[in-house]
């Protein structure tokens, strides 16, 4: 992570989706999934995009029931 511009000090590559919103970090994903599926978009992120880019509003209404926390 470091190694490609993402330190800890600058927000980590959480911070830059944030940045981009959910929408742009899930379009992504798409297109990259299309040549390796292991960036299929995971059932939370969809959610998310669903709930206006809001990551705890998707788990509150239990839109993501396939992802497993703590």
């Amino acid at each position: 992570v470091h190694g490609l511009g993402w330190s800890r000090l600058s927000g980590g590559p959480f911070y830059e989706a944030r940045q981009a919103g959910i929408g742009a970090l899930v379009e992504r994903m798409q297109r990259w999934s299309r040549e390796d599926p292991v960036f299929d978009v995971p059932p939370l992120l969809r959610a998310a995009l669903e709930s206006g880019d809001d990551i705890d509003a998707a788990l509150r209404r239990g839109k993501a029931g396939a992802v497993r926390t703590g």
